[in-house]
């Protein structure tokens, strides 16, 4: 019994050992307690340079060219060219594309009957001033009445006032360009019949074009006549392999009426006469609204707004960046007009990397 109690406490013994040293090796060498070193965070960012220079504000445009409808006092720079009367087409003398000068003839209906009447009307002035003539002579010595003296004077103007109108009568036969233009459109044909104001062509005077552009209802407010255009569109000129610069206009006239359909108000702008456009053609136009001369710009990303909505820039000052609160003024091509106290056009600003830098930050500069 008591050899059974002694094995019994035998094993207890070795079973303790045994955990102990498990627990020991479980558990493994004393570690030392960590010391927490403080790290300086640098910041890596890419920086411009502020600078000075003109910035614009505008309002956009979509359009087309087109003639000068005529505003004002001035007259339309298309015309289409009707027939004067009924008639017979005799002769075409134009085409498609000519350039004619005012009063050329372009087309001729049938005048033998008008100038017929012409040279009748011309006989009837002939015996009317030999009938006038021979009644003055007799008037000097007295041996006519005065009545058949004024009846020779009636006759002898109302024949002169028909010859004019024959004269008038046989001209119009001979349709004329009204101004100097280019000749766009002949729809008539040598020994077509057309009737009276049945159009015989188009004639167009390309150095007089407008754009008609569409500005939105909301901003209509902001144009007013005189404004300069500038029209974002470059032609090349294949003959010589170069570009022709875009040209620029001015707001000319502002109508009252809202387009239903996209909300939208035409504006008229004139051209200059060197415009290298055509009627018909698509342009996009940018109408100058505002003007800011000598402006302190930086570029548009480095400008942020905190999470406390306040606008800044991070300026460099040696290694660091501060963050400087600024007034934000006109955008326009990747540059923003800012004022704030101390800028200078020679500081540089944080660009890419600005966005969430604190106040004060260690940076390094990436890039040149």
């Amino acid at each position: 019994m008591n050899n059974k109690l002694g094995t019994l406490v035998g094993l207890l013994v070795l079973l303790a050992g045994g955990a102990g040293i498990y627990a020991l090796f479980r558990q493994g060498p004393p570690v030392a307690e960590e010391v927490e070193e403080t790290l300086e965070t640098i910041v890596p960012v890419e920086v411009a340079q502020m600078r000075r220079m003109m910035m614009h504000d505008y309002v956009r445009a979509y359009g087309s060219i087109a003639p000068d409808p005529g505003f004002g006092a001035s007259t339309p720079a298309s015309v289409r060219i009707s027939s004067p009367a009924d008639g017979l087409v005799t002769e075409v003398r134009c085409v498609v594309g000519q350039e004619v000068h005012q009063g050329e003839v372009l087309f001729s209906l049938y005048d033998q009957p008008a100038r017929l009447a012409v040279e009748q009307a011309t006989q009837a002035v002939k015996f009317a001033e030999e009938n006038f003539q021979r009644q003055e002579k007799l008037k000097e010595v007295q041996g006519t009445s005065a009545k058949l003296f004024l009846e020779a004077q009636q006759q002898l103007d109302s024949a002169r006032n028909q010859l004019n109108r024959a004269r008038v009568e046989l001209d119009l036969l001979s349709v004329k360009a009204p101004f100097e233009g280019t000749v766009m459109e002949v729809s008539a044909r040598v020994g077509q019949t057309v009737g009276q104001t049945e159009t015989l062509g188009q004639l167009v005077d390309l150095k007089r074009l407008v754009a008609n552009v569409r500005v939105p209802d909301l901003e209509v407010t902001r144009l007013k006549a005189g404004q300069r255009v500038e029209f974002e569109t470059i032609t090349p000129d294949i003959s010589s392999d170069r570009q022709i610069p875009d040209p620029t206009g001015h707001v000319d006239y502002i109508d009252h009426r809202v387009d239903p359909n996209d909300g939208t108000v035409a504006v008229w702008v004139t051209l200059p006469i060197e415009a290298a456009l055509r009627p018909g053609q698509f342009v996009r136009a940018r109408i100058v609204v505002a003007e800011h001369g000598d402006c302190l710009v930086v570029p548009e990303e480095s400008v942020v707004t905190t999470p406390e909505g306040q606008t800044v820039v991070a300026v460099v000052h040696g290694d660091e960046a501060v963050t400087v609160p600024i007034a934000r003024g006109l955008t326009e091509d990747g540059w923003t007009e800012v004022e704030g106290q101390g800028l200078t056009p020679q500081m540089r600003v944080v660009t890419v990397g600005a966005y969430g830098l604190p106040g004060k930050t260690k940076i390094r500069v990436m890039g040149p």
